[in-house]
């Protein structure tokens, strides 16, 4: 995903953000202090703000601590989480648009990863269908660490004494619940499949065809959950 592409993705979440909190706003019977309304329009809200902040932003970044640290205190549908919380995103956006968050992680991330589609995708133009499986492979691996980074899923197990890294399969079915359900959690398996056998030489159980719905996939995956 190139950065102009993410930058599109961050902008429309904020939208959706703003919207949630013009339902708050104009919330029949709504006092100053948002009580009267849905503790449960409320939560909503509440969740896709510290969602945003931590997916864009990462846990250890100063606007999400004080969004946690809110809600930790004051519990997630209380209506004294409005204001504060719209007030963050509305930071965020006023630093995003004025270039100071440019160096996002979760930008980076994404311009890096395309940069490895794209190689990917020239591979499959000559005709090379496996190290182009290969490298998409890695793509999704790496992706999947982030993600599980993201959502607090441990990426190692303790073997003998020894910390190794956890198999991908592992982590997307942790993700699968934590992140972006059963469905895609299947397709997952399958791209890890594809990637499994052209590293493993067994090139004529798939096709070049599966392949480039594996990048096209890939790539809507990404931009579907950013990391």
């Amino acid at each position: 995903m190139p950065i102009n592409q993410a930058s599109t993705v961050i902008n429309k979440q904020i939208e959706l953000i703003e919207a949630d909190f013009e339902v708050l706003r104009t919330w029949p019977n709504r006092q100053s202090d948002f009580s009267g309304v849905s503790a449960d329009k409320i939560a909503k809200f509440t969740t896709s703000c510290l969602a945003f902040l931590e997916r864009t932003l990462g846990r250890s970044n100063i606007y999400y601590e004080k969004a946690h640290a809110h809600v930790e205190k004051l519990g997630i549908g209380h209506p004294h989480n409005c204001v504060p919380l719209h007030g963050l995103i509305q930071a965020v956006k006023q630093d995003f648009d004025n270039g100071l968050l440019q160096t996002l992680e979760a930008l980076v991330h994404a311009n890096v990863f395309s940069d490895f589609v794209e190689m990917a995708d020239h591979l499959l133009g000559l005709g090379y269908k496996d190290p182009a499986a290969v490298l998409l492979g890695g793509v999704l691996e790496s992706h999947l660490r982030k993600l599980a980074d993201l959502n607090g899923i441990r990426l190692d197990d303790l073997k003998n004494d020894v910390s190794v890294p956890r198999k991908a399969e592992m982590l997307n079915q942790d993700l699968g619940k934590a992140a972006y359900g059963l469905l895609e959690q299947k397709q997952i398996t399958a791209w890890l499949d594809l990637r499994n056998k052209a590293a493993h030489g067994k090139y004529t159980e798939y096709q070049a065809t599966q392949v480039e719905l594996f990048s096209e996939g890939l790539k809507a995956f990404i931009l579907r959950h950013p990391a």
